[in-house]
């Protein structure tokens, strides 16, 4: 009796000590998955050349962040070879896991961006493959660039232990692979083949579920810029209005006459000020309009004296020059019966010509205009 006792506790001891192992393991992990980070990195649209920079400071953030997998959620029907190469060597030489979850199609330099990851997720109804380049003619790329890609394409299932004949037959159709694909077509896997034919290591429907599918339910998820946001960010209110500035000096030269200039400064002033300043909408409206006016309205007149000859009168000017024939005028550059000269009139420079030679400084009297060119004589 006492032995069987004796037994049943030391059966009750191992049971209570299994439990209590099984439960001190599953809240470690759980403890453990809580504390890891998981980075998302968009690469939704057409692999162009701006990717690369994208991507790089994408994985500088998870890095810094103290990332310890980084998702690749993807869906493009790729774009520049030589964007995605750069795109498949940031990918490899991170020392972050790398998951490409393919939600809903990873085409041509999408295809190679997939493969450098460490592991491949798809939705249901992906596709992967079709990567034979072509030009901007979608004609099918020189045999030299073929080559090339393929070489690429090989490289990085071999990095990543994929079957390097399924990658082949992703860029060239002259690859055969028997019950899969025959000669002289091209190869684009869907989500059951891709892992029939071990491509893909998983099928997820959504982030969730991969994170499910890696263990990672419980991490911390950071979501990595979009590229409308990497956008959004250099539209900095600095930036806007050093384009408006700039937009307004290009005007001056279409519109002579020494004022859309000052408001090319005075957005200037104002983009200068947002470097340093968090300054509302408002408050940067109120000192473009001001700081542009007083410009104008206190500069204008040295300006005009300092570019003496630059001015010349705007379409408008021009055209209502008929109001001021047999009025005065002063020459500021010389006239000679082959060369135009310069005259000052009503504050406003113009073009002159005359039948005589007329010295600097002269008083003449306006005769006829031409365009924006005045016929003048002496007094």
């Amino acid at each position: 009796m006492h032995k069987k006792l004796r037994n049943m506790k030391v059966i009750i001891g191992i049971w209570i000590s299994s439990v209590l192992i099984i439960v001190s393991l599953l809240t470690v992990s759980i403890i453990l998955a809580q504390n890891k980070i998981v980075y998302i990195i968009y690469i939704k649209e057409e692999i162009s050349r701006r990717i690369p920079s994208y991507i790089e400071r994408s994985f500088r953030d998870a890095e810094a962040a103290g990332a310890d997998a980084v998702i690749l959620e993807i869906d493009t029907l790729g774009g520049w070879l030589d964007a995605g190469v750069k795109v498949r060597d940031e990918i490899l030489n991170s020392k972050i896991r790398t998951i490409a979850f393919i939600n809903k199609r990873a085409i041509s330099a999408g295809a190679l961006i997939s493969l450098a990851a460490d592991s491949i997720i798809m939705a249901p109804g992906a596709t992967i493959g079709a990567s034979t380049p072509v030009n901007f003619l979608g004609e099918k790329a020189s045999e030299k660039v073929i080559s090339y890609w393929r070489a690429e394409m090989r490289a990085t299932a071999e990095k990543n232990k994929r079957p390097v004949r399924i990658a082949d037959a992703m860029v060239d159709e002259v690859v055969e692979i028997p019950g899969l694909i025959e000669k002289g077509k091209l190869l684009t896997l869907t989500t059951e083949e891709a892992l029939k034919y071990e491509i893909a290591d998983y099928q997820a429907e959504d982030i969730a579920e991969v994170l499910e599918t890696v263990d990672m339910s419980e991490a911390q998820v950071i979501q990595g810029p979009t590229r409308m946001d990497n956008i959004k960010e250099w539209l900095k209110p600095q930036l806007i209005w050093f384009i408006v500035g700039l937009i307004f000096l290009l005007l001056e030269f279409a519109i002579p006459g020494l004022i859309t200039v000052f408001f090319g400064i005075g957005a200037w002033i104002v983009a200068t000020l947002c470097l340093f300043l968090d300054i509302s909408l408002n408050t940067q409206l109120f000192i473009f309009i001001f700081s542009s006016v007083l410009l104008l309205v206190s500069l204008r007149k040295w300006f005009k004296t300092l570019f003496a000859g630059r001015d010349s009168p705007s379409r408008f000017e021009a055209e209502s020059l008929d109001a001021f024939l047999g009025k005065k005028a002063i020459v500021t550059k010389e006239i000679t019966p082959n060369t135009k000269g310069k005259v000052e009139f009503r504050g406003t420079y113009w073009d002159a010509e005359a039948y005589e030679t007329i010295p600097e400084g002269a008083s003449v009297e306006i005769l006829d205009k031409d365009n924006i060119t005045i016929i003048v004589k002496s007094l």
